[in-house]
């Protein structure tokens, strides 16, 4: 069975770089390229794993213990989450996986006591777009206009919302 493993060290880091530095990842995360990695490495280690309300996962394959996929939220005040995003390795796309993953990512929030998570989506980003539907997370009318860097476009990213 496929398990979510919380980074807690640097282990899974290169699996991670290789996932952020995909071309969709790139895009629908805002930038031109991928992170440099020991700009990124540094990041992680300060923002995330020395962070106890960032949390970011790594999907493994329950047989292989390969990394699969990631997904990341933050917690604010008062049991509410912000989910950061998620992506799953090109080569495990079109599997079902985002909506394993998707699962396992709001029993972990439980775990730590989200009551709601909300996230932004783009419009244009139909892959997310149907992983949030089927998972039931609802769309509002709220939005923001993002700048994509790699496609030098603004998009609209509507505010995505989730009661646990």
């Amino acid at each position: 069975m496929d398990y979510l493993s919380e980074m807690k060290d640097l282990a899974d880091f290169d699996a991670l770089l290789q996932m952020k530095s995909q071309k969709d990842s790139v895009i629908w995360s805002g930038f031109d390229k991928g992170p440099a990695p020991d700009s990124y490495k540094k990041y992680i280690q300060e923002n995330v794993i020395a962070n106890p309300k960032n949390h970011l996962f790594i999907l493994k394959d329950g047989q292989s213990n390969e990394a699969m996929g990631y997904c990341q939220f933050v917690e604010e005040d008062n049991g509410v989450f912000e989910g950061r995003g998620s992506g799953i390795l090109k080569r495990f796309q079109g599997c079902g996986l985002a909506g394993i993953m998707g699962k396992l990512f709001l029993e972990k929030a439980k775990e730590y006591g989200c009551k709601y998570m909300y996230s932004w989506c783009s419009e244009k980003n139909l892959p997310s777009i149907s992983a949030l539907v089927s998972a039931g997370w609802i769309k509002t009318e709220v939005t923001k206009i993002y700048h994509m860097s790699a496609t030098n476009e603004d998009h609209i990213f509507y505010k995505w919302e989730k009661y646990l």
